[in-house]
């Protein structure tokens, strides 16, 4: 009987292994990144209609109309968890008004 159980343990161990001849060396999926930017106050979006004419309120409660938004996102670094540093590029300028620069997609590719 104890032989039937050995023999028994023994076969599902051999089925239970999976052969794995990759060693875990899977290499990953490399994606390309890409960015939308809006612009909002207070939660609420802000559209081109309202340059000029809507008034604003900030937190010290002074009042302001906004006549451009234009700003630069720089320095987008994606590290890897093995500690690999890629870097989407010098900057991004974008001017709301126009909607000039609201989608970017840099030229780099990260593992997935």
């Amino acid at each position: 009987m104890k032989k039937i159980a050995f023999f028994f343990a023994l076969t599902l161990v051999m089925i239970g292994c999976k052969d794995d001849d990759d060693n875990g060396n899977v290499e990953a999926q490399e994606v390309s990144v890409a960015f939308s930017f809006s612009q909002n106050w207070d939660g609420q979006a802000i559209a081109n209609a309202d340059y000029d004419v809507t008034e604003y309120t900030n937190e010290h409660g002074e009042v302001l109309t906004l006549s451009k938004l234009v700003y630069l996102i720089s320095d987008i670094e994606f590290v890897g968890s093995d500690g690999t540093v890629y870097t989407a590029g010098d900057y991004n300028l974008i001017d709301a008004r126009n909607g000039t620069g609201i989608n970017f997609s840099p030229n780099v590719m990260i593992p997935e």
